[in-house]
């Protein structure tokens, strides 16, 4: 439970870190480029369905690659223990 805490905790302050840095950047290119801005900010207002269907995409496409990557691993366990059979015999003295 005290692992899960700080874990929360932990993705709570980054978050916040995060958020904080893009919006000190956001200030900063508003600065430099208004017009760009302005165009970024309508891009971004119009397309929020878009980007939360994005975001909530990454959960099911990580389980799948782990998914995929732990399959692979197990074949070349397999691989590896049908080689060492091959090549020192069911003892493992040569």
């Amino acid at each position: 439970m005290k692992l899960k805490l700080s874990y929360l905790l932990g993705a709570f302050i980054g978050l916040l870190l995060v958020c904080t840095f893009y919006y000190l950047a956001w200030i900063i290119f508003k600065r430099i480029s208004p017009e760009q801005a302005f165009i970024a900010k309508t891009l971004l207002n119009e397309n929020y369905f878009v980007i939360a269907f994005l975001m909530l995409l990454a959960f099911p496409i990580e389980k799948i690659l782990k998914s995929h990557k732990d399959r692979h691993q197990s074949y070349l366990n397999k691989l590896a223990e049908i080689e060492w059979i091959e090549q020192y015999g069911t003892d493992g003295k040569s």
